[in-house]
């Protein structure tokens, strides 16, 4: 293989990215999906931060004055679970989760490679819609069976909904990266024709 092949490759993802996030800030009808994306941003910074006051509150409590703040790690186990979830959400957005995807590599015929793309990414949107009905069932359990934290009495409902909430985000930012890509691929042949 050759060696500028990983540099060719990362240059093309680049310039795809940067071309769904410039689709993003130029296209009109795109706002409210840009307004989207900030609002997911501000919440993990909110989070983020919620947990670093929860734990510096917590070891001031403990090693300075002494005091017992055990209870508080329920509001930490919520703002954990929002937290995690928020970031799959953006790893769904970024395309940045983790892939064992060796098939690229095995396998030069580009029609197979354009086969085994469209399969991907239509099988990753179908799994991210059964995430998402999943969680909604989730939460519909949550509010029929409502059950509590223990000293605080806080919903399970709370960390149900960051469930249903971040897979709503995946399903949203996959649904959009599948369109770009079915317009790819519909641009892509038009170009062919045009030639």
């Amino acid at each position: 293989m050759p060696p500028h092949f990983y540099t060719w490759t990362f240059q093309i993802k680049y310039r795809e990215r940067d071309m769904e996030e410039n689709f993003f800030e130029t296209h009109p009808r795109m706002r409210p999906l840009l307004y989207f994306i900030k609002f997911n941003r501000a919440l993990i910074a909110i989070f983020g931060f919620a947990i670093f006051v929860i734990m510096c509150v917590n070891v001031v409590a403990r090693y300075i004055l002494k005091a017992d703040l055990n209870d508080i790690n329920e509001y930490l186990f919520f703002c954990m679970a929002w937290l995690f979830f928020m970031g799959s959400g953006v790893g769904a957005y970024e395309k940045s989760h983790l892939t064992a995807d060796v098939f690229d590599t095995l396998v030069k015929n580009p029609k197979v490679i354009a086969v085994q793309t469209f399969i991907k990414n239509t099988l990753e949107l179908l799994l991210y819609g059964a995430f998402f009905v999943c969680a909604i069932n989730m939460v519909r359990r949550g509010i029929k069976i409502p059950m509590y934290t223990t000293t605080h009495h806080l919903p399970y409902l709370i960390g149900y909904a960051s469930v249903c909430y971040c897979g709503f985000m995946m399903l949203v930012y996959d649904l959009v990266h599948y369109c770009i890509y079915i317009h790819s691929l519909f641009a892509g042949k038009r170009n062919k024709e045009g030639e």
